[in-house]
């Protein structure tokens, strides 16, 4: 549903040009996107980075797992580890980009 999405707090995992296209698309249609990478900095063509940075509704958490999707019938929150450290972060949905 549309209108449930233009609300949805969102996290986007994947790192390469096309995971960051994706993300770059979903925030058109969602209230905010975390970038959520591993790794210090992207592999993915600068394009694709630059395309993402200029998206007011996205931002990044480098150096970051994910540990954890959580919510009983749906998802309610991820948990997060980053420098030894866990966190919950809201998100009522996790869209996962990975290439072949």
């Amino acid at each position: 549903n549309q209108h449930r999405l233009a609300r949805l707090e969102a996290a986007a995992l994947g790192v390469d040009h096309e995971a960051l296209d994706e993300a770059a698309v979903l925030t058109d249609h969602a209230a905010n996107v975390l970038v959520i990478h591993r790794g210090a900095d992207f592999s993915a063509q600068q394009s694709a980075v630059t395309r993402l940075a200029e998206r007011a509704n996205a931002s990044t958490l480098f150096g970051t797992e994910v540990v954890s999707i959580n919510g009983a019938d749906s998802v309610a929150s991820i948990t997060l580890r980053s420098n030894g450290s866990t966190r919950d972060e809201p998100v009522a949905g996790v869209f996962v980009f990975v290439g072949l």
